[in-house]
């Protein structure tokens, strides 16, 4: 099962240790989202441990320390590469959801299996059912509550990251000022 991350404004970016074991448990790649301005910036793509860990502890040597998603994945479905790895833009093109870099509305990170989202293609479930809710028109504002709402949804965690705050739904684990979206990987 991944591992999705909620770092809040002023909370110091989980140590090696824990980034560490977060990758241990879930080895297929990982990736992060940061504001930047109205902006929200996608980092996804890491399929080597060493890369996420020595971007993180740059970021956090320049005192970088506002809201931050990362998400270490375990692949269910879809490919399993760089373009699987969340977060995911809000978006219907699959060119889109799959972009490594990128300056997006908002950012999405999940825990969990979305059921009946796996067609069997090249996005995952998760990629499948963000294509989905933004093909349906939902706003960024909406969406952690829409997604909560579907039938899909399950025993999922979702957050989501827009220029307004980051909406997480219930269950996160707070540990050390981060909320984690599960402590499987201890």
């Amino acid at each position: 099962m991944c591992v999705a991350i909620f770092k809040p404004a002023g909370v110091q970016i989980p140590g090696r240790e824990t980034l560490h074991k977060c990758w241990v448990a879930n080895p297929h790649g990982a990736g992060i989202a940061i504001r930047d301005g109205e902006r929200v910036v996608i980092e996804k793509g890491f399929m080597c441990r060493e890369e996420l860990v020595n971007l993180l502890l740059h970021m956090k040597r320049q005192g970088l320390c506002g809201e931050m998603l990362l998400h270490f994945r375990l692949a269910t479905s879809g490919l399993m590469d760089g373009g699987n790895t969340h977060p995911f833009p809000l978006h219907w093109d699959e060119k889109k959801l799959r972009g490594i870099s990128q300056r997006t509305d908002c950012a999405i990170v999940h825990n969990g299996i979305f059921n009946g989202m796996d067609f069997g293609n090249v996005l995952s479930d998760t990629g499948n059912a963000v294509k989905m809710m933004a093909m349906a028109g939902t706003k960024p504002r909406h969406l952690a509550n829409k997604i909560k709402s579907m039938p899909f949804f399950g025993w999922s965690k979702v957050a989501v990251m827009r220029k307004g705050g980051v909406d997480i739904t219930p269950g996160w684990v707070e540990k050390d000022g981060c909320f984690f979206s599960n402590l499987r990987w201890i």
